[in-house]
């Protein structure tokens, strides 16, 4: 389900390079549920979106799936910064020690 778009808590693309940094950031930390295509893969997955500049697309140089995002996930990674999780395991990854 898609928020109001004009909301001030949605930002729209295009969006700049830090901000797509952020957003990559996001998108990698366990914690939280990241932006996923509204299709699955050939396993039956979610896919993680990937960000760009433009917006959302499902795989690299693919088109923009959705232009949009919570204001919210731009400074998840401060908030991510102050706040260790011992337990956290990157996606794809282990458990940290």
């Amino acid at each position: 389900m898609s928020p109001d778009l004009a909301s001030p808590l949605v930002i729209k693309a295009p969006w700049t390079d830090a901000q797509v940094e952020a957003l990559r950031l996001y998108q990698a930390d366990s914690r939280i549920h990241s932006y996923t295509a509204a299709r699955r893969d050939a396993d039956g997955q979610k896919i993680d979106l990937i960000p760009t500049r433009d917006g959302w697309v499902e795989v690299k140089d693919g088109p923009v799936v959705q232009n949009w995002a919570l204001a919210s996930s731009f400074s998840f990674a401060e908030w991510a910064a102050r706040t260790p999780n011992p337990l956290a395991t990157p996606k794809g990854g282990t458990p940290c020690p």
